[in-house]
């Protein structure tokens, strides 16, 4: 039992030790922001206080990433990739499955601005948002608390929780399940589809999907 406690121990130091974080921000000047991911665990939006972007990732040593920032002209972009790729160790890969460990994000991002994020598998969550957004993502879970302004999603599969007021909602998911938390019977509904405006028409939530389910609540209901 000691022995088991001495490597739970060292493996959980290990992965501690082996996380790397780095910041990077730019000024902003009403450009475009394009932001390129591949693989992630997770991606957290918040509104920036000042007019300036800024990305944070936490990275591990056995998966490590590359993150830069271009500003050219008129646009800004932001892009990870992975270094060296990952692949199992053809001696352990007998006995278990090696998880591979994605790097997290942080973005902030000033109010009004226009951005397009893209990766392929991964979390988001949009903490508080004011602009125009476009998200891409092959699969992953999408969790939505605050914006304003419109957000386009289009992805296969996964999940999505979106807690919106004063929106216009238009929702595809050919294969997925739509759910609302609030009473919705005047909208227009088929199997894979939902429309219809809550409260005023001051927002846009545009969802288009192959599988994915989505909920939807307001901040009374959430």
């Amino acid at each position: 039992m000691k022995i088991l406690f001495y490597i739970s121990v060292l493996l959980i130091s290990s992965s501690i030790s082996a996380q790397k974080k780095v910041l990077k921000e730019v000024d902003f000047n009403n450009q475009n922001i394009e932001v390129q991911f591949e693989d992630i665990d997770l991606l957290e939006i918040v509104e920036a206080e000042e007019q300036k972007i800024s990305i944070s990732m936490v990275d591990y040593v056995e998966n490590p990433t590359q993150l830069e920032i271009e500003n050219v002209g008129n646009n800004i972009r932001i892009i990870s990739k992975s270094i060296i790729p990952f692949e199992p160790n053809s001696k352990t890969e007998k006995f278990c499955y090696l998880q591979p460990l994605f790097s997290s994000y942080k973005l902030s991002l000033p109010k009004g601005c226009d951005v397009e994020i893209s990766y392929k598998n991964g979390n988001i969550e949009v903490v508080s948002f004011n602009g125009s957004m476009n998200l891409r993502l092959h699969t992953g879970d999408v969790k939505i608390d605050d914006f304003k302004g419109s957000i386009t999603s289009e992805l296969l599969s996964g999940n999505i929780n979106a807690t919106i007021r004063d929106t216009e909602v238009n929702i595809i998911s050919n294969h997925g399940e739509i759910t609302t938390t609030f009473p919705s019977d005047q909208w227009q509904k088929t199997d894979n589809s939902l429309k219809g405006i809550l409260g005023i028409n001051n927002n846009l939530l545009k969802v288009q999907s192959i599988n994915a389910n989505i909920t939807l609540k307001t901040i009374e209901t959430q």
